[in-house]
This record gives C-alpha cells, structure tokens and sequence, in this order.
C-alpha cells in the first residue's frame, strides 16, 4: 500500500479544478511513461487549456468539457 492509500476526505474541488487535476494526472503519467503514447499525447493537446490557464479558459476540444461533466455527474450519482 502507498502512503496515499486508503483516500482520504479532501476539501471538495469545483468541477473546473477536477478537470485540472485530471489531466495533470495524464500528463504526469505520459511523462513517466517516456511520452511514448501518441493517444494520450492527442488527449492532452485537446484538454489543454493555453499555457497560462485562468478559469475563463476551456480546454481546445470544448466537447471534452461537457465529457468531463457528464463523467462528474456519473461518479458523484454512484458515491451516494
């Protein structure tokens, strides 16, 4: 087990920092895995949100938003 393991309660994150904590996650990922996938490479390039990021900034491939959204709903109507 790592040290992050069980999860724990976090403060609760709006949809928008969720997002952006899902795909640095990706990009994290992409990383450790010698950028070799050309997937997760075009996945990241339609979730980007410009280099300096503000909360007025949605992702190049704006339909992956409401992708992002309808996943929310999704893991938040079976947690409860």
């Amino acid at each position: 087990m790592s040290e992050f393991w069980p999860p724990k309660q976090l403060s609760s994150l709006t949809e928008l920092q969720g997002f952006d904590a899902m795909v640095n996650f990706l990009e994290a990922y992409w990383k450790l895995c010698g950028r070799s996938s050309d997937d997760i490479a075009g996945l990241l390039s339609s979730l980007s949100r410009g280099r300096e990021p503000h909360p007025g900034t949605p992702p190049i491939d704006e339909a992956l938003w409401d992708d992002w959204r309808l996943a929310v709903a999704d893991a938040l109507s079976q947690a409860s």
